[in-house]
Order: structure tokens, then sequence, then C-alpha cells
């Protein structure tokens, strides 16, 4: 898969997770898949790099802190989803 259409398929499921049609634990495992080929001919930056420190943050918080990482989480995966 090229890396355009792995950035294609975590666009859709960042789309699907602002929308609330799906959860985090769907976002991080899209992105999770995909990553690979995501970067195959550079390393992950912009919004997709972001995507992925927010998703560690939420990984590693707890009480509040996880709820205000899903949130910051969430407002990048719309930034990726509007591109989808």
């Amino acid at each position: 898969m090229s890396p355009d259409e792995a950035a294609e398929h975590v666009r859709l499921a960042a789309a699907e997770f602002a929308r609330g049609d799906s959860d985090i634990r769907a976002m991080w495992s899209a992105l999770h898949s995909f990553l690979h080929d995501l970067c195959a001919e550079e390393p992950l930056r912009g919004d997709f790099l972001q995507l992925f420190n927010s998703l560690e943050e939420w990984e590693k918080a707890t009480g509040d802190g996880r709820a205000a990482a899903e949130d910051e989480t969430r407002v990048i995966a719309a930034r990726l989803g509007r591109r989808a």
C-alpha cells in the first residue's frame, strides 16, 4: 500500500472518530494498522504526527487527564477527517 493510500485510510478513520461513530480505541487501531505504510517514505509529520502523539498521551493518561487527551485527539482527528 502506498503512503497516500494509508493516509486516506487514516483520514477516513479520523473522520469517523471525530463524528463519534467510533471510539478512540478504533482510532488508535486504525493508525497503528497503517503506520508502517504511512511512514514508508518519510517520518510522520503534521497532523499525523500530532495524532500519534495525542494517542500516546491518551494511552498514558488516567482520570480527567484521559478525558482531556481524548478531547484533544478528537480535535486533531477532525482536522484530518476534513481532508478525507
